[in-house]
């Protein structure tokens, strides 16, 4: 038990401690917190009022308590493999003169902690409404417990299944085509869902919009993807103490099969473990070259050679854009009014170049500040930070780079929406300029403020790649900001007499605040950058 004690400490020390940066990581939450608090208030008041005025109160517990532990057992997918088997600390503590079952129960405490980070962040909201909806005392009191105890099966259901391939699939043993078949499997699963969901007609969702009301009772089966989820809403609901029990017998049985095969299986993977393999380097003739091409050729070879840069970061920032693209092209309703669609005149309700300008604008700049390409560009670099400190290119000149690469895939992403615009009305293609040129500038400016960001407060302390990138929150303070960015020009488009007037605002606005961001961004990043 010390031994666990003692390896729990320093692994959470490592990960969570705040060193000299408290300051800027306590603030960076803070904005985290801000942003999504929005959601965290509506969930508050959706439950309140299901709680007190509906019968579909457990109903709605259950599906809360599907939501959470979706989300957790997305991340479970990730952080099980990349702390088990592909951190770098692993060859280190496989040398300490303790069992590998204190390894792995202090590596799964670490994935407990980080799962109970988004339980506490979804339910507590959740329990506030319960509790003052006064639906049951007794239920009160286990929902403090389920909210730390609720979503323990899934980690166990993920770290045996991990365990089981990695030990009889050799092919996954390797990081990055584990790492890259992951992150493709995820994304493809995504798409899929979003493009299904939005792909039924009008007639169906009413049907199945009618099923759900006449019997609730599918609905509740359908969340029993989660076995556990009846008996922990059950001894919430209900107060039921025969429930609570059930849902811990359902978590001790997951665990006690968990470290049984994780003592029989994991040391002998974990030892023969590999990143990618150690190819044979051939000779190279060296070349002069210029140095920032070099630079910039480094930083687009860093994202698209990473299996866990390219499948989250690149592949990523494609999903959303694809996604709409394949919505618009199969769904039945869209194809039916079609003919309508093209033949309506848009250059009858505003100026074609003004309305184009501004939806590029609006691609852009959510396209933009999605993608977290600059908003891990410093944390990308991890212990090797201080390489960009001596490398003889000027700190303006590497943001420039670092600029481009975000660029570039910003664009890619707001130029397949044209795509959409093209399959659904008709209009000359040179009105494409306008947006591409209101993309280019949106997408400067989201991708000029993730830079910022990013270098005020880079993630450097991470084990894998997978740290620099899923568990950032730089992503988010960057959305933060963007929306309060957005706020300026929401307020613009309130007090303009046309929309014409608005556009050459935001035209004039959007220039100004480039300018300014890219005069001083540098100067910045650099001054945080040299007390990391």
């Amino acid at each position: 038990m010390r031994d666990f004690y003692l390896l729990s400490r320093a692994l959470f020390k490592n990960t969570y401690s705040l060193k000299k940066n408290r300051g800027k990581t306590i603030a960076l939450a803070a904005l985290l917190f801000l942003s999504i608090s929005p959601i965290l208030v509506m969930a508050y008041f959706l439950c309140l009022d299901t709680f007190q005025n509906s019968n579909l109160g457990l109903l709605t517990l259950q599906a809360l308590l599907f939501l959470a532990n979706m989300i957790i057992f997305w991340t479970a997918l990730f952080v099980f493999p990349s702390s088990f088997y592909f951190s770098n600390d692993v060859p280190q503590l496989l040398t300490l003169p303790i069992p590998s079952r204190t390894i792995i129960l202090a590596k799964t405490f670490m994935a407990y902690v980080s799962s109970l980070l988004i339980s506490v962040l979804f339910l507590i909201p959740v329990w506030i409404a319960f509790v003052q909806a006064g639906v049951n005392g007794l239920g009160a009191v286990f929902f403090i417990f389920q909210i730390f105890l609720n979503f323990l099966p899934v980690l166990f259901v993920i770290g045996i299944l991990t365990i089981l391939v990695m030990r009889f699939i050799p092919f996954f043993k390797n990081k990055d085509r584990f790492m890259l078949v992951l992150g493709i499997l995820s994304i493809g699963l995504a798409v899929i869902v979003g493009v299904g969901s939005q792909s039924l007609s009008g007639d169906a969702m009413e049907i199945v919009q009618e099923m759900l009301s006449k019997n609730p009772q599918l609905f509740s089966n359908a969340l029993k993807i989660f076995f556990q989820i009846p008996s922990v809403s059950e001894s919430i609901y209900f107060g039921s103490w025969s429930a609570f029990l059930i849902s811990l017998l359902i978590s001790f049985a997951f665990g006690l099969v968990f470290v049984v095969l994780a003592e029989k299986m994991y040391l002998p993977v974990a030892l023969t473990i590999g990143s990618s393999g150690q190819k044979r380097v051939k000779e190279k003739k060296i070349k002069a070259s210029d140095p920032f091409m070099s630079y910039l050729g480094v930083q687009f070879k860093t994202l698209l050679r990473s299996p866990t840069y390219f499948s989250n970061l690149v592949l990523g920032s494609f999903v959303g854009p694809i996604m709409m693209v394949a919505i618009f092209l199969i769904n039945p309703e869209i194809r039916q009014s079609l003919p309508m669609l093209k033949s309506i005149d848009l250059s009858a309700f505003f100026n074609l170049w003004t309305g184009l300008f501004l939806a590029g604008g609006i691609s852009g700049f959510f396209l933009g500040s999605m993608n977290g390409i600059c908003a891990t560009t410093f944390s990308r670099e991890g212990r090797n930070i201080e390489f960009i400190k001596i490398i003889p290119l000027s700190m303006s000149k590497q943001i420039d780079a670092r600029l481009i690469v975000g660029l570039f895939f910003s664009m890619i992403s707001a130029l397949l929406m044209l795509i959409a615009f093209h399959y659904i009305f008709s209009y000359a293609w040179y009105y494409d300029l306008a947006y591409i040129g209101g993309a280019l500038l949106s997408s400067i400016l989201v991708n000029l403020i993730s830079i910022l960001i990013d270098g005020i407060h880079p993630k450097l302390d991470w084990e894998d790649e997978t740290g620099a990138v899923k568990q950032n929150f730089n992503v988010m303070g960057e959305l933060f900001v963007s929306w309060l960015i957005l706020g300026l020009f929401v307020l613009l488009y309130f007090v303009s007499p046309s929309l014409d007037i608005f556009a050459l605002l935001t035209l004039i606005v959007t220039i100004v605040l480039v300018g300014i961001f890219y005069k001083f961004v540098p100067k910045i990043v650099l001054k945080h950058l040299m007390n990391v």
